[in-house]
């Protein structure tokens, strides 16, 4: 799949999220597809992220988005994506797109294809499935209804886990379903906004 098809699903289908999509937000997706592509054999994103300061970033859809710098890119038009490969993005993309720009940048901070990439280079796809083979959310593949749902590390979650045993069974975080955990997420965006509105009346 070329990167910029993906690029315009991504802005199609979820600059409604809050925030909106940024570059940086963009550019922090992207790379998450692609990782996980790679993983899950099922998707192959074209073109190479190099380590830049903020995280990687693949250069060609840097230029054609830097004009909006830190504000939402306006929705965009895609062309159509196949039901398998809409499958595995949407939930690539949903356990992600919730995740402000800053959070997602310092997320592939704590991880080694970024922090062991000399900057301006180019991270190569070994290295980003090697990594990410190796992490929790890689159990969700292959992708299927009956099985646990695996959620992403944060930087939050990185240090909280970062004392932990490997095998203490407390450091791997699961939920029953992926419908599970969105319902969980939505209820806390509500609660959190509830609360906001109670300090401030």
């Amino acid at each position: 799949m070329k990167i910029s098809h993906l690029a315009y699903y991504i802005l199609e289908n979820y600059s409604s999220v809050e925030g909106g999509i940024t570059p940086l937000k963009l550019q922090k997706l992207l790379y998450y597809t692609k990782a996980w592509g790679l993983v899950s054999g099922e998707l192959n994103v074209g073109g190479q992220f190099k380590a830049w300061k903020n995280g990687p970033v693949n250069g060609y859809i840097y230029h054609q988005f830097k004009e909006y710098g830190d504000q939402p890119i306006p929705k965009q038009e895609a062309g159509p994506v196949s039901a398998d490969k809409k499958k595995l993005i949407d939930f690539i993309l949903e356990s992600y797109a919730h995740f402000d720009a800053i959070t997602l940048s310092a997320m592939t901070h704590e991880e080694e294809p970024w922090e062991q990439t000399q900057k301006d280079e180019v991270i190569s796809d070994q290295a980003i499935k090697e990594f990410y083979s190796q992490q929790p959310f890689a159990k969700n593949f292959p992708l299927s209804e009956d099985k646990p749902y695996y959620p992403v590390y944060t930087d939050f979650m990185y240090s909280f886990i970062f004392d932990f045993q490997n095998d203490d069974e407390a450091k791997e975080v699961k939920f029953d379903s992926f419908a599970e955990y969105k319902e969980l997420m939505q209820q806390s965006k509500k609660d959190l906004k509830n609360f906001f509105a109670f300090e401030s009346a």
